[in-house]
């Protein structure tokens, strides 16, 4: 079913839906302090450790750093 999920899921920039995921402590305050560490709110932490996730799964391709 999450193949099946992720096949029908738009892939645009916008940041529009909400997901509600539950955690045990531990988890959030490894994403917590990973998401201090790295100086970014905690749903932009959580959005690229699950961005990182599925590019190691081969399930979203990888976006190329913009150049300056």
């Amino acid at each position: 079913m999450s193949r099946l999920i992720a096949n029908n899921v738009s892939m645009t920039n916008k940041k529009n839906t909400t997901i509600g995921v539950r955690v045990d402590d531990n988890m959030l305050n490894i994403v917590a302090h990973i998401s201090e560490a790295e100086d970014r709110p905690l749903a932009a932490m959580t959005r690229k450790l699950i961005e990182e996730a599925l590019i190691a799964r081969g399930l979203l391709k990888s976006k190329k750093k913009k150049s300056n």
